[in-house]
């Protein structure tokens, strides 16, 4: 018999699998991939965490197919912070494209500033981020096969810009883990007619500031003094402004007046 998702398996053997694993390797890290929200399945003494679809489909709704404002944007990732407990949404598996659902780059419509600017914004979430292999290639394609292409290992094929670009990510996100994982979450200004929203997370005396600009033309913005550009995307700092599809991810201390 063969099962495709973990809400497949009955959960009187779920547990004993997992009875089992925890005995072998105490600190093992058990993943579910159900068919709807996992819901059910974490916080037991079963599964760790689930790969996040609802996180997903929020991002892919407003970034991708910007079907929402920002500010019914801000709303519908609430609720999918809320569905869980805080120690849930950390275990979480987020995920921005899989086997089964069209490629990253295919669903930024072949935009590499678009695509950068929804795996930035995915580092910066509650939970663990996840990258497809082959988007640091670009690589493209709607439905199956053509979403499940083989690697390219030719040297001619590689994209050394976005190798070097998830680096940063993975870097920052180490380096900031404290903050990214068990900070607070506060959102800051948004705009539905200009199409930006702002955030700030926080752990400590630490702080780091974050503006998104999703619209169609430039907003401005001034670096603030005493702080650290931690990364950022099309900020033109000669002109104060900010292009679309551009971010800043900045770092100041709590403290500071």
């Amino acid at each position: 018999m063969a099962f495709e998702h973990g809400d497949d398996i009955p959960q009187a053997f779920q547990a004993k699998i997992a009875k089992k694993l925890r005995k072998i390797r105490p600190d093992i890290y058990l993943l579910s991939e159900n068919v709807q929200t996992s819901q059910n399945h974490i916080g037991q003494p079963v599964f760790n965490g689930a790969v996040n679809y609802p996180h997903m489909e929020v991002i892919k709704s407003y970034f991708s197919e910007k079907e929402e404002s920002s500010g019914e944007f801000i709303a519908a990732l609430n609720a999918q912070f809320l569905r869980n407990r805080r120690q849930t949404n950390q275990g979480m598996f987020n995920v921005l494209d899989t086997p089964l659902s069209p490629r990253l780059m295919s669903q930024a419509h072949d935009d590499p500033q678009l695509l950068r600017a929804i795996l930035a914004f995915n580092y910066l979430q509650v939970g663990t981020p996840v990258v497809l292999y082959g988007t640091e290639q670009l690589m493209a394609g709607m439905e199956a096969p053509n979403n499940r292409q083989n690697l390219s290992w030719e040297e001619e094929k590689q994209n050394d810009v976005m190798k070097r670009y998830l680096r940063l990510l993975n870097n920052f996100r180490h380096e900031y883990a404290d903050v990214l994982t068990d900070g607070n979450f506060e959102w800051s200004q948004y705009s539905n007619r200009y199409n930006y929203f702002s955030f700030i997370r926080t752990f400590g005396d630490k702080k780091i500031f974050v503006l998104f600009n999703l619209g169609i033309g430039s907003i401005r913005f001034q670096l603030p003094k005493n702080t650290k550009l931690i990364l950022s995307q099309n900020l033109v700092d000669n002109e104060n402004r900010l292009g679309q599809y551009g971010f800043v991810i900045i770092e100041s201390k709590t403290n500071q007046n």
